[in-house]
């Protein structure tokens, strides 16, 4: 998580969450569009991370894809510091 924090890269929300049996695990990925999904999935260390994730995996994913209706907040928000003219 601390990679990914390091590349600043605001198109991009990754979260992971545990479940009470402390086995099974929640992968929760939100992208700006699909460039951003390509560079996280072409980063290196996060190739890294799925290829140890894998390799520990007991029961198959379940890989939902969904799409955003509404939000009570900006997922992805623009920063001024980060606007280019």
């Amino acid at each position: 998580m601390d990679h990914i924090r390091s590349l600043d890269r605001h198109d991009i929300r990754y979260t992971a969450y545990s479940l009470k049996d402390g086995k099974t695990f929640v992968h929760l990925a939100q992208y700006e569009n699909i460039e951003a999904q390509n560079d996280l999935h072409n980063f290196s260390t996060f190739k890294v991370f799925s290829k140890e994730r894998d390799a520990h995996i007991e029961i198959a994913p379940d890989p939902v894809e969904m799409t955003l209706v509404g939000s009570t907040f900006d997922l992805f928000t623009i920063r001024e510091e980060h606007i280019e003219f």
